[in-house]
This record gives C-alpha cells, sequence and structure tokens, in this order.
C-alpha cells in the first residue's frame, strides 16, 4: 500500500508539473493574429531564399509573413509573393516592397515602406486580381546592378574616345605644347622683374609729378598775389588818372578863354585827349575790378554763356 501511494504521488506529481508547463508555455508562445489581410507582390527580379513563413515588415517591424511564392501565369518572367498582413498596418497606394536581407545571416525578407513620390489612396483590387497588389521597388543594391550593362557600355565609350583622342599623333602635339610651356614658364620669373621694376619706375614717377603739381600750385598760388597787389596798383593808378583828368577838365572849363587863346587848335586835342584819359581810366578800373572777382580767367577761357537755339 505504502508503494502504491509513493507511485500515486509521483503520477500526481508529474501531470502537475505538466500543466504548469504547458501554462508557462503558454505565456510566452507569440499567438499569430488572426485579422489579417492578403495582398500580392509581384517581382521582377529573382526572389532566392523568400519561401513560405518567411517574415514582412513594415518600416522594418514585423507584420505579417509569406504564405505562398509562385510564377505569375500570365507573365512566367514574373513572381508573386502573396502575404498577409495585420489588420491596421497603413497599405495604400503609396506603399511599395523591396526585398531584403537580414542582418548578416542573410535571410530574405519583404519590407513595406512609404514612398513620398505616390499619392497615398486606398489599394483595392482590380478585376482579374484576387487581392490587391502592391508595388515594388528596387534596392539601391539592385539598382546598381541594373544600371551595370549600360555603366559597361559607357566605359567602352569612355575608354574608345581615349584611345582616338590620345592616338600617336596627339602624343606628338601634346608634348610640343608641354615643350612651350616649360619655355614659358622659364620666362616668368625675368617677366615678374620687369613688371616689378616697372611698377617701382611708376611709383616714382607718380611721386615725382605729384611734387611738381604742387610746386605749380604754390607757383600759381604766388603768380595770383603777384597779379592781385598789381592790379590794386593799376585801380590805384587809374582812379588817380581819373582824379588828374577831371582836375585838367575843371580847370580848363573854368579857364576856357585863357586855355584857347594860349593854345589856340590846340585846345580841341587837350579836350580830346582829357576824354581819352577819362575813358582810359575807366577801361583799366573795370579790367581791374574783372580780374580781382576772377583772376583766373587770365588762364582759362570764359565758358560760353547763354542758351543755343535749335537750327
Amino acid at each position: 500500500m505504502e508503494r502504491d501511494a509513493h507511485y500515486f504521488l509521483v503520477g500526481l506529481f508529474v501531470i502537475a508539473m505538466a500543466v504548469a508547463g504547458f501554462f508557462f508555455a503558454s505565456l510566452f508562445y507569440d499567438k499569430p493574429s488572426t485579422a489579417t489581410l492578403g495582398y500580392d507582390i509581384h517581382f521582377d527580379t529573382p526572389v532566392e531564399g523568400l519561401e513560405k513563413g518567411s517574415e514582412v515588415r513594415y518600416m522594418g517591424i514585423k507584420m505579417g509573413e509569406v504564405t505562398h511564392v509562385f510564377l505569375l501565369p500570365a507573365d512566367p518572367a514574373r513572381v508573386v509573393v502573396r502575404v498577409m498582413v495585420e489588420t491596421g498596418t497603413p497599405v495604400n497606394t503609396a506603399t511599395v516592397a523591396t526585398l531584403r536581407q537580414q542582418g548578416l545571416t542573410g535571410v530574405p525578407f519583404v519590407n513595406l515602406a512609404q514612398d513620398d513620390t505616390l499619392k497615398p489612396a486606398p489599394l483595392l483590387a482590380v478585376a482579374g486580381q484576387a487581392y490587391p497588389v502592391i508595388f515594388t521597388k528596387p534596392t539601391e543594391l539592385d539598382a546598381l546592378v541594373q544600371k551595370l550593362p549600360d555603366l559597361e557600355k559607357n566605359l567602352s565609350v569612355l575608354l574608345s574616345a581615349a584611345n582616338d583622342v590620345l592616338n600617336a599623333d596627339n602624343r606628338q602635339h601634346f608634348a610640343e605644347l608641354l615643350a612651350n610651356l616649360d619655355i614659358a614658364t622659364a620666362k616668368l620669373p625675368e617677366l615678374i622683374a620687369s613688371l616689378n621694376q616697372a611698377s617701382h619706375e611708376l611709383s616714382a614717377l607718380v611721386v615725382h609729378v605729384d611734387g611738381v603739381v604742387k610746386q605749380s600750385e604754390k607757383g600759381l598760388a604766388g603768380n595770383m598775389k603777384a597779379l592781385q597787389s598789381t592790379l590794386a596798383s593799376i585801380k590805384q593808378t587809374s582812379q588817380r588818372v581819373d582824379t588828374l583828368a577831371q582836375d585838367i577838365d575843371r580847370v580848363v572849363v573854368n579857364n576856357e578863354g585863357r586855355v584857347n587863346e594860349l593854345l589856340g587848335e590846340g585846345g580841341e586835342n587837350l579836350k580830346q585827349l582829357l576824354a581819352e584819359s577819362r575813358k582810359t581810366a575807366v577801361a583799366v578800373r573795370q579790367l581791374s575790378d574783372a580780374l580781382e572777382q576772377n583772376p583766373s580767367q587770365l588762364i582759362y577761357q570764359p565758358a560760353p554763356q547763354g542758351t543755343e537755339l535749335p537750327r
């Protein structure tokens, strides 16, 4: 009886541990979401390694898995990848799918993302399609591989053009050009030295001319002062001549009879002389006033004045 009791306890313990194990396993088991939506993705490139159960990620977050991989019946050159993604995943007409590799393991997966160049709208299935079709976009590596043939063609054209340019005649011309360039550059230091010397000489000439101009200005200022002094003397002389003419005229008028008796016909000449003297004194005074107001008119011709009438 005691042995049977031990077996019963052992069996009860095993059953309890099994129940506990199933309970803990259910806590850590990731149950698949039952609310999913199906989409088809058409790839024009091989999908090596992609198979049923492969991950489908949206912006790097796992949102579903691949359910079928098969060739498109109407176009065997295209591969159809059918996926199931969780409801609520923002899939629309701006969503694009790319085939990527996971880390260092190289396990492929489908990644979904939004293309900013496309306008988002609800993605619906069209006639003849079982599921809505998500557009594909090649990865950077795939785009580079697709451009390799064009790149090779362009390189061939470039090499051919380079061979045409670098033929024997052109190489000889290039060699002659380089030789002439060496000769020209050898004379550059001498030319630069000549330019520097010319620059120094020009600076000295400018300084000399500046000194001459300053001396001329000083001489002109002195001459102007002397001219003003001379004009003052001329003005004083004209005033004296005018005063003398007035005095003689007054004496002649007061003693006209006697002067006529003494001078006879010379009296008229004396009167004309006095008149001319007065005119000369007036002219000298006017010239003195004009020169005193604008002495530069002796050197510079006055600018014409008045209004020119159209012809």
